[in-house]
């Protein structure tokens, strides 16, 4: 049974950083298309680059990376507190 367990949990981990792959490139992709959509229709687009630049946003999905494919990751539902 515990072989069984920790097959699963390495299948879910290998699917779970698939598909954040997956989203990431997806992103990518529906930049690209937003941006070539408004350079036909001479659109300009503005964005504040500054936010790319967010080091506090970058390091907590750096956090949220390493919690999803390190070996903290878990399914199991934590305790939640009851008022």
């Amino acid at each position: 049974m515990e072989k069984v367990l920790d097959d699963m949990a390495g299948e879910m981990r290998t699917t779970f950083r698939d598909e954040l792959e997956v989203f990431y490139r997806m992103s990518g992709v529906f930049i690209q298309m937003l941006m070539y959509d408004a350079e036909k229709q001479n659109s300009e687009i503005r964005a504040d680059v500054n936010f790319m630049e967010n080091y506090k946003a970058l390091a907590e999905m750096k956090v949220f990376e390493e919690l999803v494919l390190g070996q903290d990751f878990t399914l199991q539902k934590k305790a939640s507190l009851r008022a």
